[in-house]
């Protein structure tokens, strides 16, 4: 179930449950088992290239888009706030 990635590294209910105050989901279908992981986080941005994936109906805001490009817009502007 967990795609071979050692079980203290998984999210949801066959793994930990996290509650940040912003979990940004990546590439995401937005399972049931995922989405039990993260449900107690503040705030929930959810980037997929499907717009029809469900993790969108979960997220509090949702992009779609190239999760590499997203992310790496994202790192990029980080890194100008820290400076």
């Amino acid at each position: 179930m967990n795609g071979g990635v050692d079980a203290e590294k998984v999210i949801g209910i066959s793994g930990h449950l996290l509650a940040p105050e912003v979990c940004i989901v990546v590439g995401a279908s937005g399972a049931a088992a995922l989405m039990a992981g993260v449900r107690n986080s503040k705030f929930v941005v959810a980037i997929n290239h499907d717009a029809s994936a469900a993790v969108f109906s979960q997220a509090d805001v949702g992009v779609v888009d190239d999760w590499k490009v997203m992310l790496e817009a994202l790192v990029t502007n980080i890194d100008a706030e820290c400076q």
